[in-house]
């Protein structure tokens, strides 16, 4: 199983990881260090320091960096939920329905226009032979 180091960057504060924790995959390592970010927020702030200024450095067992988490990326995240591919793929067909019922809309009022004017020639033609 890999093991994932993670050390923790404050504005005027490194600390290294010397023991790491083991995952399965590294989705799994960064989703915890997500919400390790997220639980440490309100400790940070209580010390009075600014969180946007903390980070996680992901590293494997080599010390190779995989990745860095700011913790500015959790106010990125505070947002409304995302929409899911279901609701999206509903809405851009409700949309395009709408665009073609309009379109067809627009088609039919044409249709008629052109059939009153149509009416209003064979009631002259009519008027002129019983006239």
């Amino acid at each position: 199983m890999p093991q994932f180091f993670f050390n923790y960057r404050e504005p005027n504060t490194y600390a290294v990881d010397d023991s790491g924790v083991e995952f399965d995959t590294f989705e799994l390592a960064y989703l915890d260090t997500f919400n390790t970010a997220r639980e440490m927020w309100p400790e940070i702030m209580a010390r009075r320091i600014d969180p946007r200024g903390c980070a996680f450095e992901i590293t494997d067992r080599a010390g190779n960096l995989l990745a860095i988490l700011n913790f500015t990326e959790l106010l990125e995240n505070c947002g409304p939920a995302p929409v899911r591919h279901e609701i999206a793929g509903t809405f851009a067909r409700v949309v395009d329905t709408a665009y073609q019922t309009r379109r067809k809309l627009a088609e039919f009022q044409q249709e008629l226009d052109r059939a009153r004017g149509r009416l209003r020639a064979v009631r002259q033609l009519v008027g002129m032979i019983d006239g």
